[in-house]
This record gives C-alpha cells, sequence and structure tokens, in this order.
C-alpha cells in the first residue's frame, strides 16, 4: 500500500465531507479537515480563498504545506507535542502541532497507528494538480447534482464562491462561459445565479480535470446515494487503502433506513443520512420555479458530467441505500 497522502475535493457541498469521514475511518489515516479554509482554526493561512499553488508562488508557501505533510509520520507527531502544547497558552495556534496535540486528545488509537494523511478540503480545488505533483497525492474529485448544490447554498444561507474563483483560469473553451459570467455581473443579487455559475465553473474545470488525469477517482454524489458501499468499495482501491468490514459496517450505518434526513433541519456537515432520500432531498428545499430555472440552466453540463463521472460497477451489486 503506498503512503502518498489522499485529497479528497470538489465543488463544495458535493460530499467531500462525507468522503472525507468514512476516508478517516481507515487506521492508515490522519485526517487534515480543510487546511486552506480561512473559516477553521486550523487552516495554513494562505493569502485568499481558493489559493492555487503554482510553480511561481510556491517558494514563499510550499513549506507549511511540507511540515503539515509531516502528520503522517509517529515519530514527527510524538516530536510536535511540546509545541502543540504551548500553543494551547498562546494567542497565535500554531496548526501542525496543535492538530497533532488535538488527535491525540480526540483519537489516541489513530494518533499511534496512522501513517498517511488525507485532506479534506474543496478549497484546495484549484491546487489540485500541483498537489498530486509535488506530494504524489492521490485524488478523489466529487460533483453533485447542481440542484443539491445550489439547494443546500440557500438552505445554509452561504453566498456563493463565484467571486474567489472567477479569476481563476476558466474552464473549457475559450468564451464558454463569457455570457453567464455577464449576468452575474449585471445582477451579482440573483443569488441562485451565482450558484449556478459556481457550480457551472467547477463542473467543467472537474471535467477537464478528467481528461489530463484519468488516474484519478471521479464520483457523483448521486451514485454514492444509491450505491454506497460499492462505490466507497471503488473509492478505496483507487487511493489504494484497504476496504474493511469496519469500513463497510460504518457505510451502512451512516447511510441506512434509520438516518432519514429532514430537509427542514438541513447542516452544514451531516454526516449521517439515508442516502435513498438525500439525492432528492433539494427538491423539496426549492419551490418549482427554481428547481425549473436550475434544471434548464444546467442541463445540459450535468448530462455530459453525469456520464463522464459515473464509477463502472460490476453486476449484482449490493443494494445498501
Amino acid at each position: 500500500m503506498t503512503k502518498a497522502p489522499i485529497l479528497i475535493s470538489g465543488c463544495p457541498r458535493s460530499g467531500t465531507t462525507f468522503c472525507g469521514n468514512i476516508i478517516s475511518k481507515s487506521p492508515e489515516i490522519f485526517e487534515v479537515y480543510e487546511p486552506f479554509n480561512h473559516d477553521f482554526t486550523y487552516d495554513l493561512n494562505l493569502p485568499t480563498k481558493f489559493f492555487r499553488f503554482t510553480e511561481s508562488n510556491q517558494a514563499a508557501y510550499r513549506g507549511r504545506l511540507d511540515r503539515m505533510m509531516q502528520l503522517a509520520d509517529r515519530g514527527a507527531r510524538l516530536k510536535l507535542l511540546p509545541q502543540g502544547g504551548l500553543s494551547l497558552i498562546r494567542a497565535e495556534k500554531d496548526m501542525v502541532s496543535s492538530l497533532a496535540l488535538k488527535k491525540l486528545a480526540q483519537d489516541r488509537d489513530s494518533f499511534f497507528k496512522a501513517s498517511r494523511l488525507s485532506i479534506k478540503d474543496p478549497i484546495a480545488f484549484y491546487s489540485s494538480e500541483w498537489l498530486a505533483e509535488v506530494y504524489d497525492a492521490r485524488v478523489v474529485m466529487m460533483c453533485r447534482h447542481p440542484g443539491g448544490v445550489v439547494s443546500s447554498y440557500l438552505t445554509l444561507g452561504w453566498e456563493a464562491e463565484t467571486k474567489y474563483i472567477i479569476d481563476h483560469p476558466l474552464p473549457g473553451e475559450e468564451g464558454q462561459f463569457d455570457a453567464d459570467i455577464d449576468a452575474w455581473r449585471r445582477n451579482p443579487e440573483d443569488t441562485i445565479g451565482a450558484v449556478i455559475l459556481q457550480w457551472k465553473l467547477f463542473t467543467q474545470a472537474t471535467l477537464d480535470l478528467q481528461a489530463r488525469y484519468p488516474d484519478w477517482f471521479f464520483c457523483l454524489h448521486d451514485q454514492l446515494c444509491d450505491h454506497p458501499v460499492d462505490v466507497f468499495r471503488a473509492m478505496f482501491n483507487a487511493v489504494d487503502l484497504p476496504f474493511t468490514d469496519a469500513i463497510e459496517a460504518q457505510i451502512i450505518r451512516d447511510t441506512g433506513a434509520a438516518n432519514v434526513v429532514d430537509p427542514r433541519q438541513h447542516t452544514q456537515h451531516n454526516l449521517q443520512r439515508q442516502s435513498s432520500e438525500l439525492k432528492q432531498s433539494w427538491r423539496k428545499r426549492l419551490d418549482a420555479e427554481a428547481a425549473d430555472r436550475i434544471l434548464r440552466e444546467t442541463e445540459a453540463l450535468w448530462t455530459e458530467a453525469r456520464a463522464a463521472f459515473a464509477v463502472p460497477l460490476e453486476v449484482g451489486i449490493s443494494q445498501t441505500a
């Protein structure tokens, strides 16, 4: 088995948290949760949201990531503990040593056994190629139905990420999204339109990544809802992690019929859900006009994405959803 780190990314609200949670159940894994995200306590303090590492800027910031990667090694984690203790009484926290100490306090077994890092972070999307090249990261990319992404943003009251990602190199053919971008700039208060544009940019960029990196694991949230055990089994195989009976049991617990999602009780990081209900729950959170608009404006791209990212499953797959 490889010791390469695992990156779980994709458009925000596409299922990265659930994937990261299941992967973190492997005894080999030390999970680092959204280190690119300024809104979280343990972050890399990068200059912008959705920061894109490149050859030209890596010299200034790579040291932070190199140090974070040490968390995959038990000996390094032990050496970090004293500094982590000092961070408890300092105003400015040291991210890496604090994470080592937190893991020891909350999951002693994982602290001593983990030998590999997983990085769950949709905010790292634009650095995924660099992470794969520099650290040989195994990449899992998630894609979700646009209705699920848009309704989730609206229910949580989140602002679209469009303004953070629009300056990144645009995916697809030149001019492909010019009309969408112009419409967003003319009417930035159109919340649904802003999230639709965000979904389009992420989804097309994910299609472009798949064309360049066919060895990465691309996954549809919808398919994960329908066949969670089988898709996770394929995912674990793709990133070189053992798929154990304990992992399968965890997936069944987290996706079974007892864990029905109430769309009126939507939460940001709900890790237990009835998969078969979750896939269509977005329709219950939106009025008919908004749902029709999303379907109309995303139909062609969603059809392409759904065909491209479907995980081949064996005949006779288990019906665990």
